[in-house]
């Protein structure tokens, strides 16, 4: 009896670099968060591009103006 187990999954790359191997993976959105995928035939690879929304510090432009003219930090 031949037994083998052959590792054929994705190899993760962040910006090129590859960062691991595994059988499968599960991007997750999270809050503002936006996963736009596309399977890019010419280099053999799926391309995932993640944008986000929202965020900031909660305060106004005016109260933004304000601690920075008084250099309240």
């Amino acid at each position: 009896m031949l037994s083998a187990d052959i590792h054929i999954g994705p190899n993760v790359k962040k910006n090129g670099v590859l960062v691991g191997a595994r059988r499968a993976m599960n991007l997750i959105e999270g809050s503002n968060t936006t996963l736009t995928m596309t399977d890019n035939s010419g280099t053999d690879s799926v391309d995932i591009t993640i944008d986000s929304a929202g965020g900031g510090s909660g305060l106004t432009q005016a109260q933004i103006s304000n601690l920075i003219a008084l250099r309240v930090y």
